[in-house]
């Protein structure tokens, strides 16, 4: 089905086959709902599964929302206990509404019982639309501000036993720093670099930590991306045929620069990324035939020393 709404406040629903301007509709669980420019929510509940479907009598959400509605969103908790509507305003108002569990299909539509259970305010900003993610631990919005356009996350909690606020309240004021890495396989497994540009890009309001300003959060894999950079460039420039070991070690570059800018928020260090994993994968049988066959030298090297010790003792004895 797909429903479309006007700026007359006309809702249409429409079946395969066959401005409310600030408002949206959206069906979730038999439920239906609508934002209006005046900050009111309509919603139904709905039958779909006859034809035409039938729909209960509307409940008017307001008192909440100063602006036109622009988000909703609806999420069900995992247990069946509640269903949750989220709106969303042009004024940077997010409410949550907890309704009754979604009713049987066989049952005939009765008008819904929501009612609020968080409100918070994300700062004036003119919110376009709001939704959680597909496992329902975050939810996000997209709005407009002075500062331009951008996503917001939140990590939403309590969505499954529905237990207080979904969502946390507005940025914390103090921070813990962050745990940087020390020593070069720390610096490899931190994901340092890409939590800073979570934390300060996207606006995490309940972000725990604070980054330095002023330094490298890794040093050391810097450094040795840089000179990974011009050991390739050298390698590229020659035009000489390439031998198979010339091969081998171009693919150890490529590791290298794999494990060590896997974790960079660097746009240009996830490319060469990108290039060289891209690289890696036809040489990996080379690679691996390398490795036996240097597997095969070190056990006749070992077999031969054992050979040597056992000779030694005979001539002891």
């Amino acid at each position: 089905l797909l429903v479309t709404g006007d700026e007359y406040g006309t809702l249409c629903v429409w079946r395969e086959g066959g401005s409310v301007s600030a408002c949206l509709a959206e069906i979730s669980a038999d439920w239906l709902a609508a934002g209006c420019e005046g900050g009111k929510v309509a919603v139904w509940q709905c039958t779909t599964s006859t034809s035409p479907p039938s729909f209960s009598t509307a409940q008017v959400l307001s008192g909440v929302h100063t602006g036109s509605i622009s988000g909703l969103t609806f999420a069900v908790t995992s247990n069946g206990g509640s269903v949750l509507l989220v709106t969303g305003d042009n004024r940077g108002t997010l409410c949550v509404w907890r309704g009754a569990p979604p009713p049987s299909l066989s049952s005939p539509p009765s008008p819904p019982s929501f009612e609020q259970m968080q409100k918070l305010s994300v700062g004036g900003v003119c919110i376009f639309d709001c939704a959680f993610s597909p496992s329902g631990c975050t939810f996000g919005i997209a709005h407009a501000s002075s500062n331009g356009k951008c996503v917001c996350y939140w990590r939403s909690s309590g969505v499954a036993g529905v237990s207080g606020g979904i969502m946390p309240p507005p940025p914390i004021q103090s921070r813990t720093p962050f745990p940087l890495p020390k020593g070069l396989i720390e610096e490899c497994l931190s994901e340092c670099e890409v939590e800073k540009m979570q934390a300060e890009c996207l606006a995490l309001p309940s972000y725990p930590y604070s980054f330095p300003s002023d330094s490298d959060l890794r040093p050391h894999v810097a450094q040795l991306l840089s000179h990974l950079a011009q050991l390739q460039t050298e390698e590229e420039e020659e035009g000489e045929e390439k031998t198979e070991r010339d091969k081998a070690r171009m693919s150890i570059i490529h590791m290298l620069t794999a494990a060590l800018g896997l974790y960079s928020a660097d746009h240009a260090v996830q490319k060469r990324v990108e290039a060289s994993l891209s690289a890696l994968l036809p040489a990996l049988p080379s690679l691996l035939q390398l490795c036996k066959d240097n597997l095969a030298v070190m056990e006749v090297v070992e077999d031969s020393k054992r050979e040597g010790e056992e000779e030694e003792e005979e001539e002891e004895e």
